[in-house]
């Protein structure tokens, strides 16, 4: 019998699609570029702020659900339907640049362009994610062995601390430099070569998360989100109205502070949330299934959509978010055949019992 679903765990992943589809959906419309200082407008800084904790959300998820996994052939096996999903979707998002091209009059790209481009994680422009994930998904049993053997609390504090020093603490402090405005004083001070090994932080939160299971207050749940996020709107704003001009590089990425503060209070105010609403928990569950597949194949979406369509942009979101989910179920259900058979495949090459 399958372990039963968690389902404050699916509403973080539920969260943090969301999330991803209203980031890209603020960036492609261009929400933050004009009408500065309005109230609209630094609403919309707010939800970007909160919805720069999507990837650090899914990181964490990881880190909390497969801090157990040792190098086994069977844990191997797991990064099969991953990449079944990611071939399917990587050729529909060819399929859609050479009709582009065909339709526009432009050079069609060949087979063998479009065939490199998808294994070059080009083809889809929100395939970096997995192409990330691949090199997270093979360290995952050792960076479990590493944190397994450490023996105490104050010894994983300090891995967490190490962490968040080499990758986050650089990119925070570089937030705060006038170079970025025209000015002479750079802050790139702190060593920043680790910078993009953020994902290790994220997962190792959410390990931590997952073994000391911390527990919040309802009315620490209901104030820890909205606090989280207004420091690095706060900040935007205030750069925004000193400089005359879009505080763009204010804790900019995943991996700053802020970045980490926010993911950690939406992953902790609903993780363990209950939630005893049966229609609740069976839509978060079905959205929490095919996040994967959402995340890929929303770049085919947005790219329809964002172009075709004059909607308000809340109103864009949500069907770009709506016909994500409903392609992604349709995929998975299409795929599913196929991803058994590959990982019985797998199994009878390996002799895996």
């Amino acid at each position: 019998m399958g372990k039963e679903r968690q389902p404050g765990l699916d509403l973080v992943r539920a969260a943090a699609i969301f999330f991803v589809i209203a980031l890209h959906g603020i960036t492609m419309r261009g929400a933050l570029d004009a009408a500065m200082l309005s109230p609209v407008w630094c609403v919309k800084v707010f939800v970007r702020y909160l919805a720069l904790s999507a990837v650090p959300l899914f990181l964490m998820l990881s880190g909390y659900l497969q801090a157990g996994k040792r190098p086994t052939k069977a844990y191997y096996r797991g990064i099969l339907p991953l990449y079944l999903s990611y071939f399917a979707i990587a050729a529909l998002c060819m399929a859609a640049q050479t009709y582009r091209a065909y339709v526009g009059g432009a050079p069609m790209p060949s087979v063998w362009t479009a065939l490199y481009k998808i294994l070059d994680f080009s083809a889809d422009g929100y395939a970096w994610y997995f192409e990330m994930y691949i090199g997270l998904f093979l360290l995952i049993p050792f960076l479990n062995l590493a944190y397994a053997h450490i023996p105490t609390r104050a010894g994983k504090r300090m891995l967490l601390a190490s962490l968040v020093f080499l990758t986050l603490l650089p990119e925070t402090l570089v937030s705060f430099a006038p170079y970025y405005g025209g000015g002479s004083l750079n802050l790139r001070i702190l060593p920043d070569f680790f910078e993009s090994l953020y994902p290790i932080t994220f997962y190792f939160a959410g390990s931590y998360i997952g073994e000391y299971r911390p527990r919040l207050r309802t009315w620490q749940r209901l104030l820890s989100v909205p606090l989280s996020v207004a420091l690095p709107t706060a900040l935007c704003i205030g750069f925004t109205a000193v400089r005359g001009e879009y505080a763009w590089y204010m804790m900019n990425g995943f991996s700053t502070l802020t970045v980490l503060g926010t993911a950690t209070a939406v992953f902790l105010a609903l993780y363990d949330l209950p939630v005893r609403t049966k229609a609740v928990r069976r839509a978060a569950a079905a959205v929490s299934r095919c996040t994967f597949e959402m995340y890929l194949i929303s770049y085919l979406w947005d790219q329809l959509l964002y172009s075709k369509l004059s909607l308000p942009l809340s109103v864009t979101v949500l069907l770009v978010l709506v016909t994500s989910f409903c392609s992604a179920w349709l995929l998975r259900l299409v795929l599913r055949p196929a991803a058994r058979g590959l990982c019985a495949l797998y199994d009878k090459l390996l002799k895996i019992a």
